[in-house]
């Protein structure tokens, strides 16, 4: 089985979302699941991310993706969540098409999903349960 996770923050940004992308990476890379981590590519990267490149192996895959650099860092804003998520979706494209032979992508915000192929299945891991949605989060969903 491929899977393929999508975690835009997951290289430079410490939160719960990164760091349950990265360890549900290194489980699943354990116990034989091919894995295809996306994150996007940074200069300055975080530990915990630093520990997943170096687990790399035939199992995990990590896929660093360019975002143009007039893209923000994460500053805990929703909006710029969604900002970043939609900078690296727009550059991911050619590299989920290149991977969309994965038998499921995983994303973990909504509007990450608005960018996998249309024809791969897609699971959307929900940390918690907003009290209110918007326009973007609904269309993604």
């Amino acid at each position: 089985m491929t899977i393929n996770i999508i975690s835009p923050h997951a290289s430079n940004y410490f939160g719960g979302m990164e760091v349950v992308t990265i360890n549900m990476a290194l489980g699943l890379a354990k116990i034989g699941v091919r894995v295809r981590f996306f994150t996007r590519k940074v200069e300055e990267t975080t530990d915990v991310y630093k520990e997943l490149v170096s687990k790399q192996s035939e199992n995990l895959t990590i896929i660093e993706v360019p975002v143009d650099t007039s893209c923000p860092l994460p500053d805990s804003l929703w909006a710029t969540f969604y900002r970043i998520s939609c900078d690296f979706g727009i550059a991911a494209v050619p590299h989920y098409k290149q991977y969309s032979d994965a038998d499921i992508f995983i994303t973990h915000l909504s509007v990450d999903t608005l960018f996998v192929p249309k024809d791969s299945y897609k699971i959307l891991h929900v940390h918690g349960n907003p009290g209110t949605t918007d326009p973007l989060m609904e269309a993604a969903i």
